[in-house]
């Protein structure tokens, strides 16, 4: 799966949040176990992504303390994205 398709065609408007990258990822389904995978996918990603596309939302800390809204979304058809707001 490529990015454009699993972003909304009519994203909602979400105050204080904005979709500033998304992009593949070269992180295999293995490398996961790193992050925390979120119980519930957020509504400032659901906001720009279909969520009918999304199987698992993990959080990351980008490996540094000041990244606090980077995530790492599994595709449906296990194509990993990295997700930065």
């Amino acid at each position: 799966m490529k990015a454009q398709e699993i972003l909304r065609l009519q994203p909602k408007f979400r105050v204080g949040y904005a979709l500033n990258s998304i992009s593949g990822t070269t992180f295999r389904l293995a490398d996961l176990k790193i992050f925390k995978r979120l119980q519930r996918i957020p509504a400032k990603i659901t906001a720009y992504l279909n969520r009918d596309k999304i199987r698992e939302v993990y959080k990351s800390d980008c490996f540094k303390e000041d990244c606090d809204n980077y995530y790492i979304i599994r595709a449906t058809d296990d194509t990993l994205f990295h997700v930065d707001f």
